[in-house]
């Protein structure tokens, strides 16, 4: 959340610096982890990095995944769903969309 906000106040460098030292930190609880792993993705995109971002993303997503946090999973590739739209890759996106979709009917 702190990292969202520095991002939303602008102060991407710090939230960068944030985020790193999340990552180093953050290793031995997947949950954690994963979080980190959307965190600094936020901060990629701030960056104007999506490759990063993506990358991000995909290992949050493999960490809950294997968690079976089936929910946050869904959150993360609809989050994932949004950046390949942003970067115009309509097929990857679509495909995340409908993986979040299924993920959210298994779950519930």
């Amino acid at each position: 959340m702190l990292v969202q906000a520095l991002v939303n106040l602008n102060k991407v460098p710090e939230a960068r610096a944030f985020a790193d030292k999340l990552l180093q930190e953050g290793r031995e609880i997947p949950e954690e982890e994963a979080n980190y792993q959307a965190s600094a993705a936020t901060v990629a995109m701030a960056q104007h990095d999506p490759q990063t971002a993506i990358a991000y993303l995909r290992r949050s997503i493999e960490i809950v995944g294997r968690m079976d946090a089936m929910r946050h999973k869904a959150d993360r590739e609809g989050e994932l769903a949004s950046i390949y739209l942003a970067v115009g890759d309509l097929d990857d996106a679509e495909q995340l969309a409908r993986s979040a979709v299924k993920t959210l009917q298994n779950f519930g």
